[in-house]
């Protein structure tokens, strides 16, 4: 399998316009789009691939699904294991337009993953990838972590960003969470659409607060 060189200026790109985002924002608030795209079974994979065939897919994996987020106006906030995460800002508090683009974001990752990267994976007698995508909205804030300039940290800590990585955790594989925050600015017409694809209402108990959070579930096979 090749990779292709040219992606990873194209993403690496995207990252140094997050950064500057960010920078601008520092110690304020911001009303953010989060979205986690996880890869399932990467752990098994780790225990039945060489480590260079491994390393080889968990890159093509995120390198394609960073290329996505970008063409769907998305800013890779950062890559934790095998996880893609992504923002996107929400402009003139003009959240409807966010979060169509990251259900639109979403639903081409896994469009990519089945029809793009699983084909190739078995051609080569790999196994097939599967992923779980939850996405949240709302306020969080934007902080530095650092001791000095150079070596500066910034990253998005708030009650959407929690959230969305729990939902993520709590999802089947193949499927996209969506909490109700996000849903509810989805512009009619997605929201037709997913209905008809079969969403499922969840209701998730956040033990922290007590408090009762809705998750629409969203079966992905169903998608392809």
């Amino acid at each position: 399998m090749l990779k292709d060189p040219n992606r990873k200026e194209y993403f690496s790109s995207n990252i140094e316009s997050s950064d500057a985002f960010l920078r601008s924002h520092l110690d304020s608030k911001a009303n953010l789009v989060i979205l986690y795209a996880d890869l399932v079974g990467s752990t098994h994979m780790s225990t039945v691939l060489g480590l260079r065939d491994l390393t080889t897919i968990l890159q093509i994996f995120i390198q394609e699904m960073s290329v996505i987020a970008v063409k769907n106006h998305g800013y890779i906030l950062k890559y934790v294991g095998d996880a893609v995460i992504v923002y996107f800002p929400v402009k003139d508090n003009n959240f409807s337009l966010a979060s169509n683009s990251a259900i639109s974001c979403a639903l081409n990752m896994v469009l990519v993953v089945e029809q793009g990267i699983n084909p190739i994976l078995e051609e080569f007698g790999f196994p097939r990838l599967q992923i779980k995508i939850g996405i949240d909205s709302g306020e969080n804030a934007i902080v530095e972590y650092a001791f000095n300039i150079k070596n500066s940290h910034v990253d998005i800590i708030g009650y959407p960003m929690n959230i969305a990585a729990k939902i993520t955790s709590l999802a089947p594989p193949n499927h996209l969470a969506i909490g109700i925050t996000t849903y509810r600015h989805l512009d009619s017409n997605i929201e037709r659409r997913l209905r008809k694809m079969g969403l499922e209402n969840i209701e998730y108990i956040d033990y922290q607060t007590g408090d009762a959070y809705n998750i629409l579930s969203l079966p992905l096979d169903k998608y392809i």
